[in-house]
């Protein structure tokens, strides 16, 4: 289940028609791959919507009638030799940006446990962005040691669970956004509204 936050941030998207997620399972099969029930769902729940991403657009969804990046009605799918983990392109746009999941609804992109996780982390960054003011902080500002204080102290207690998972923890306080790597605690971004 999505918050509030992310299915206000989903209703502010456009969206598309797509193809039903009936039509897909049978597309998959067809190209001889399996279909996982997280895929479904993906597609289920997010086909046709519009994730503006900088100049570029990303068209959320397995498979298009009439993509940019990928093959008309088939799915893009692969997974590594002799593994188990198989990898599903959810979304036209850009190779780059890496909008693949894994078999079991891992999102790549910015890796994110599940895409629900994801669409939690664009909400959050929808809703700071809301009041007039707000800027990217550079990574010096991230490293210096007075903002490791300030965070320890000011913006750790803000935890957003719903956004959070093993990979990255994101806070956020009336004055900050802040993303931290999980593995090394260091910070991936920050934003800060100009009133800091």
């Amino acid at each position: 289940m999505l918050t509030t936050r992310a299915s206000n941030y989903l209703k502010t998207l456009k969206r598309r028609p797509s193809i039903p997620v009936k039509e897909v399972e049978t597309i998959i099969r067809n190209q001889g791959f399996p279909v996982f029930d997280s895929w479904l769902d993906f597609h289920e729940r997010y086909a046709g919507y519009e994730d503006t991403i900088g100049r570029d657009l990303a068209i959320w969804g397995l498979v298009h009638e009439d993509p940019y990046w990928l093959a008309p009605r088939e799915a893009d799918i692969d997974r590594e030799l002799y593994e188990e983990t198989w990898y599903i392109t959810c979304a036209d746009v850009h190779p780059s940006y890496t909008y693949r999941l894994t078999n079991t609804g891992e999102f790549l992109g910015a890796p994110a446990q599940s895409f629900d996780t994801n669409v939690e982390r664009l909400a959050l960054g929808w809703e700071f962005f809301q009041t007039v003011g707000g800027r990217a902080m550079t990574m010096t500002e991230l490293r210096a040691p007075e903002f490791r204080d300030i965070f320890l102290n000011h913006i750790k207690p803000f935890l957003v669970a719903e956004a959070s998972d093993n990979f990255i923890r994101y806070y956020m306080n009336d004055t900050y956004l802040i993303s931290e790597i999980v593995e090394t605690g260091d910070f991936r971004q920050g934003n800060v509204r100009s009133n800091a």
